[in-house]
């Protein structure tokens, strides 16, 4: 889990402090945007949102995206291949490096009477 970056944290006490919830995917949504993007969504989001009546209760991703008049800046997407590959697949690599049989085992000898 990454740390939260002070913008994002900032970011989500603005928004309960106005008496608004941050759902998941609106989380997720903002923790994508580069740091300078952040405050410009949430304020915009923010008063858009305090206009309305009724007020909504939760930010979700929906209202962001909808009620935003902001295009997100286009960062480079990375993607990484995810093959699985059955354990019985892969050649076991097995190498006896030191038999310590001889090393712990006991030299005492049992006496019975």
């Amino acid at each position: 889990m990454t740390p939260l970056s002070h913008r994002l944290r900032h970011a989500i006490d603005s928004v309960a402090s106005a008496g608004f919830q941050l759902s998941r995917d609106a989380f997720e949504f903002l923790s994508t945007l580069h740091d300078q993007e952040v405050d410009k969504w949430i304020q915009e989001t923010l008063r858009k949102a305090s206009q309305m009546s009724p007020k909504p209760l939760v930010i979700t991703k929906d209202f962001l995206s909808v009620k935003t008049s902001i295009e997100p800046e286009s960062s480079p997407v990375s993607s990484v291949a995810v093959a699985r590959v059955p354990a019985t697949d892969i050649p076991s690599r097995i190498e006896v490096v030191l038999d310590s049989i001889n090393s712990i085992a006991s030299k005492a000898v049992l006496i019975r009477s």
